[in-house]
């Protein structure tokens, strides 16, 4: 598994999108204006992952391709 730990300003987006196939996610606000994502994935899924902010959404995406090991 793969540990992932991010932390985002509140204000860069709007909503979240995910698109995840195996993973566990938490997303929660902190204290400050912030939002944080701490997550494990499976170690296939890790070189394709894009996580930050894109316009106005938060995407957290990972993929998977035929033929990886």
């Amino acid at each position: 598994m793969v540990k992932i730990a991010q932390t985002w300003p509140a204000e860069a987006f709007d909503a979240i999108g995910i698109k995840a196939h195996q993973g566990k996610f938490i997303i929660q606000g902190t204290e400050g204006s912030e939002v944080k994502l701490d997550g494990d994935l499976a170690a296939r899924y890790s070189r394709n992952l894009e996580l930050g902010p894109t316009g106005r959404w938060l995407k957290i995406y990972t993929s998977w391709q035929y033929g990886e090991s």
